[in-house]
């Protein structure tokens, strides 16, 4: 028997996103509190791990012991197989197809072994409907019925998963409500950023100018300091917007603002989660009509916690929030909150006890895996000669990289030391001027003086892909790819 029983916890632990990264520390500190040793494992085609690694993410400081977190592609994931008695697929919108088509099989554990106890906790399908092709929604009810026990984050995913997917499913909280609080209140006296004046925290994750114009009022109407944060997925889409955002936020900080405001102003799920834990009065802007789908999961919460609806944006009485009539009144639902951090807890201790049984089924796809796999990782490594002979076929060219967000900040290094760039572009004059290893950043005119540019896309958002497409075909350059199509970073 051993010591302790071991656990492999999938998800995207170093996603760049304060949620994100915080429900799966969440989720590891709970297991570790019940003696489980924890491994955090994440997809990806890189998968060295310096001897010394940094904190992951957005953390300030590292809170997870060494060798406790690790990347690996999904044929290399396998082998935890030696060394997890249990896969628990973490929270936030992994089952979203949208979102994790390349990450899928990883997230619905393909790679797992029969004899291994699969279970999900708080995974989230992210909106009421599995859009993916047929297909892929089959290969999703196959692997899903594999689960030993699977729960949710929304109500809407108990429907999901019994009518699309013929599988039950537990209604659960997010792992954030399930990790003591005192977790988060250490985390916020490590703030770097100490604010000593009352004051608002706005954190917008999907900017748009309607909600730019609300934030301008609501700030106004209030006549507090206002401390503003930007989502680090979608850096460049704040354009209009002239507020100081805080320029070194990471989690200890992000908490800390939460913790310390005298109100929140948001359109993320997470910001209201950890609001909810703190107490602390929320004026939501959420929309129907985003595309975030971030109502519907504040509607679930709501609704378990006994706390009245959010207003969407397009009904929000701004005044009435000023004035405080919206304020919530925590004595019930942290009442409820108690009761359900207890029926969650031992909903998923109760998961990791369960017996671990399997069909014929499930051994002929631990047979057929091994092959599958070979085949998977041999495609893989003719997407990257693919991407080496694009590099090769227009080295001689005059390389130009179109975004100077996120990823280039991240990977520039990676980048500039593979693809010979001669400039770099952006839409955004803030950015002008910028250096980004020794290249200045210039405004997209500059493509019309250069002989005949290759330009290379450095942004994700598929909206600000398609607009950079249509301005750069309206410039007259037809030679135009994604970076991920010579590189990967």
């Amino acid at each position: 028997m051993k010591e302790k029983n071991t656990v492999g916890v999938v998800g995207i632990w170093s996603g760049m996103n304060y949620g994100t990264q915080l429900t799966f520390y969440a989720l590891y500190q709970v297991l570790t509190e019940e003696n489980f040793q924890v491994t955090l494992l994440e997809e990806s085609s890189k998968i060295t791990v310096p001897e010394e690694t940094p904190a992951p993410g957005l953390f300030r400081e590292n809170p997870y012991p060494a060798q406790s977190f690790v990347k690996a592609n999904l044929v290399q994931m396998k082998e935890f197989n030696e060394k997890c008695d249990s896969f628990v697929v973490g929270s936030d919108q992994l089952w979203r197809y949208r979102f994790f088509k390349k990450l899928i099989d990883v997230n619905i554990l393909s790679f797992v072994s029969a004899d291994k106890r699969k279970i999900a906790y708080a995974t989230s399908f992210g909106e009421k409907e599995f859009r993916a092709p047929i297909e892929r929604t089959e290969k999703m009810r196959f692997f899903l019925k594999r689960f030993h026990k699977i729960s949710v984050r929304e109500q809407s995913g108990v429907e999901l998963c019994r009518n699309t997917f013929d599988v039950e499913a537990e209604w659960v909280l997010d792992p954030v409500f399930l990790c003591n609080i005192r977790h988060y209140s250490a985390f916020a006296e490590k703030s770097r950023s100490i604010v000593d004046e009352p004051f608002v925290f706005v954190y917008i994750v999907h900017p748009s100018e309607e909600k730019r114009i609300f934030v301008e009022k609501i700030v106004s109407c209030m006549g507090k300091k206002a401390v503003f944060v930007r989502n680090l997925h979608a850096v460049d889409t704040y354009d209009g917007w002239t507020v100081p955002f805080e320029p070194d936020c990471k989690i200890e900080e992000w908490l800390y603002y939460i913790k310390n405001c005298d109100r929140v102003i948001t359109d993320s799920f997470h910001a209201f989660c950890f609001s909810v834990i703190f107490n602390k009065q929320i004026l939501p802007l959420f929309q129907t009509v985003d595309g975030s789908d971030s109502a519907e999961r504040i509607f679930s919460l709501t609704g378990l916690l006994g706390i009245e609806a959010p207003e969407t944006m397009e009904h929000l009485d701004v005044e009435a929030y000023c004035r405080g009539e919206k304020d919530i009144n925590y004595d019930e639902p942290n009442k409820r909150l108690d009761a359900e951090r207890i029926r969650c807890r031992k909903w998923l201790l109760d998961a990791l006890k369960t017996e671990v049984t399997y069909d014929k089924t499930d051994l002929l796809w631990d047979v057929l895996r091994p092959e599958i796999y070979k085949v998977q990782e041999m495609k893989q490594l003719l997407e990257e000669q693919q991407k080496e002979i694009n590099r090769l076929k227009y080295a001689n060219r005059n390389i130009v990289l179109f975004g100077a967000g996120n990823i280039l900040q991240k990977h520039g290094r990676t980048i500039l030391d593979n693809i010979n760039v001669c400039a770099v572009v952006d839409n955004n004059p803030e950015k002008w001027g910028a250096s980004y290893e020794g290249i200045i950043c210039t405004k997209p005119e500059t493509l019309r003086t250069l002989d005949n540019p290759y330009v290379l896309i450095t942004v994700k958002n598929e909206a600000l892909i398609k607009s950079i497409c249509t301005q750069l075909e309206n410039m007259g350059i037809k030679d135009v790819a994604l970076l991920s199509e010579w590189l990967t970073v």
